[in-house]
């Protein structure tokens, strides 16, 4: 799977930036900047399963983690269009 920046995969979780460094700092995976100046990036899968674990945990049922998994990819489908 693609990695995203930063601001895409906030887009694509319908998050904004500070909660994803408030993930990142709870574990969720992320890769380092390429260099200064450089986004970091996120692996799409990675961060769809991280969450989807921690939402579990936080006690989600299959349905509402489903209902999360389908919004996140139906985004990503979106901004793949979008490209295109």
């Amino acid at each position: 799977m693609k990695n995203f920046s930063m601001n895409k995969t906030a887009q694509i979780f319908g998050k904004d930036r500070a909660t994803l460094y408030a993930w990142i700092r709870r574990g969720c995976p992320w890769g380092k900047p390429e260099g200064p100046g450089k986004p970091a990036s996120m692996d799409f899968k990675a961060v769809l399963q991280w969450r989807l674990a921690q939402l579990a945990g936080f006690g989600y049922t299959k349905e509402e983690l489903q209902v999360f998994e389908t919004q996140a990819r139906g985004r990503l489908k979106e901004l793949r269009q979008c490209k295109q």
